[in-house]
């Protein structure tokens, strides 16, 4: 009988046991804390990235609208009808959508020169004369709307942004 007691009583491997317990419990944490920290990496990736795109894209619309705000001739819309403007604002593009703007990447190609460049040739404008706005009255300037698109693709991201311009002539 005193044997029994004995042997029950005996603990010397229940340290070791609470002990492997807790090295996993600890490991499961690191593991858990190390794939967080992976994630968390990856989204801030991906958010400079998109930050820096957006502006980038930012740049080519102020760019352009700079440059159309500059512009103080009158007979710009008349050549604007007949040829771009500096190629890269156009009259009544063939389909201004913004979908079919961002995806056509014949509008953006350098090659094609229908888009200006600002920074280097990922970062892309273009612009579209939409149409005249506000009375008739021949003794004042008319007002005219322009909208403007500003591309930038970069680190396998892409953003596009549209702004509407109106001014004078």
């Amino acid at each position: 009988m005193k044997q029994r007691c004995n042997i029950s009583k005996n603990e010397d491997g229940s340290v070791l046991v609470i002990a492997m317990l807790v090295l996993v419990l600890l490991t499961l944490i690191g593991q858990a804390a190390t794939t967080t920290s992976t994630i968390e990496m990856r989204i801030s990736g991906n958010e400079k990235a998109y930050k820096e795109n957006l502006y980038r894209g930012d740049a080519g619309v102020r760019n352009a609208t700079q440059t159309l705000m500059d512009e103080t001739d009158n007979p710009l819309l008349n050549d604007l009808i007949n040829t771009p403007y500096q190629n890269w604002l156009h009259y009544n593009l063939p389909d201004p959508d913004e979908a079919n703007i961002a995806d056509s990447d014949t509008n953006w190609d350098p090659a094609n020169n229908n888009s200006g460049q600002i920074l280097d040739a990922n970062n892309r404008f273009i612009g579209d004369y939409v149409r005249p706005v506000g009375d008739l009255d021949m003794n004042n300037a008319r007002l005219h709307e322009f909208a403007i698109w500003g591309r930038s693709e970069r680190n396998q991201e892409r953003v596009l942004l549209k702004i509407g311009v109106r001014k004078k002539y």
